[in-house]
């Protein structure tokens, strides 16, 4: 990776230029068939349990589509998948002594558990079945290699989905030749390195991973981990889904060190490559300039989907505040997201700053 490949806004392709013509509807013709896109953009550091009540009460209560983007939550918090059992996911003697710092989040979603923090960028589709292929089916393969096409753009060539993770292409012949503390040309910094390898399983993968797929790994690149995935399929008329993303900006070693263990499933694609040969920070990836350069490309990408071919005869895209949402959290009755304790797994109270 050549230092060219850091794209300055102004040289991405998808650049957005001047938002402010955008800021509360995006430019498309609207007609009495199309379906409601609303683009939630919530407040840097808005507490992640938030988010995830937010989210999960949009697919459950509003016939509306959303797109729910978030730059860092409000503090280091765990967030374990639905099946996710206390003692085979987390440090449960760390957690219990650091209970009024570090929040367990049971979501409700499945996948498995990672650490959240303020480096921790987060892009949710609480879409409805029209807004994808008709031949893409809601399941998690289909939804996962749909969503791949929609951030390839923004990731560009050296981005692609590798069983249920997103992972960044690093030239196998440069990875062979590097030293233990130095890439060169793989636009890594050190700070990678600094990861200790007892953190050998702790990313964050769908459940389902061991599912078959039609991924087989290009020997001729070295696949590194930096988004991970979970889903939920709604049944019956509804036809809705969730599918979010956790992208890792930068993180901690030693907080995730400290809060997890080691789970017995990993992706195959990772062929026991310690931690850090297998995790990518996205700063060091020398792909975007600044978080908000991501999200920015991320926002001009849902734009160029309303007005191209996918999208523009059958979507209307607007904006939506989070307060405007917030009235389908108070109807939601099926709520799922709860913080737990980390020795029983039983649901708790938190204290926590709520709208």
């Amino acid at each position: 990776l050549r230092a060219s490949n850091l794209l300055t806004p102004a040289s991405h392709p998808l650049h957005p230029g001047d938002l402010s013509q955008h800021s509360r509807k995006y430019p498309n013709t609207m007609t009495s068939a199309k379906h409601l896109l609303k683009i939630i953009k919530l407040p840097p550091q808005t507490p992640l349990y938030q988010y995830l009540l937010l989210e999960e009460a949009l697919l459950r209560e509003s016939a509306h589509s959303y797109i729910i983007m978030l730059n860092g939550t409000n503090r280091e918090c765990v967030v374990s998948g639905v099946g996710n059992k206390p003692h085979e996911w987390l440090n449960q003697s760390y957690l219990h002594e650091n209970r009024q710092k570090i929040p367990i989040i049971k979501r409700y979603t499945g996948g498995g558990s990672v650490v959240a923090s303020q480096d921790t960028l987060f892009v949710s589709f609480v879409l409805s079945k029209a807004l994808v292929p008709q031949n893409v089916e809601l399941f998690p393969r289909p939804i996962m290699k749909w969503s791949e096409k929609v951030y390839k753009p923004v990731f560009g060539e050296q981005f692609e989905l590798l069983e249920y993770d997103y992972v960044w292409k690093c030239d196998a012949h440069q990875e062979e030749h590097s030293t233990k503390r130095h890439v060169h040309g793989a636009g890594i910094t050190d700070s990678v390195r600094e990861l200790n390898e007892d953190l050998l399983e702790k990313e964050f993968f769908d459940a389902s991973h061991n599912m078959k797929h039609e991924d087989k790994p290009d020997h001729s690149f070295v696949s590194k981990k930096f988004g991970g995935n979970a889903q939920y399929m709604t049944g019956g008329k509804k036809q809705r889904f969730c599918h979010h993303t956790s992208f890792l900006w930068d993180f901690n070693p030693h907080t995730m060190n400290s809060c997890l263990v080691i789970p017995s499933k990993k992706p195959d694609y990772r062929d026991n490559r310690t931690h850090d040969d297998f995790l990518i920070r996205m700063k060091d990836m020398q792909r975007f300039t600044s978080r908000d350069h991501f999200f920015e490309l991320m926002e001009r990408r849902f734009r160029e989907m309303a007005n191209g071919d996918e999208w523009r005869d059958h979507v209307e895209m607007t904006e939506e505040t989070m307060e405007d949402a917030w009235q389908y959290v108070e109807k939601n009755t099926m709520v799922g997201t709860r913080y737990i304790d980390p020795l029983t797994g039983e649901k708790i109270e938190w204290e926590e700053e709520y709208l």
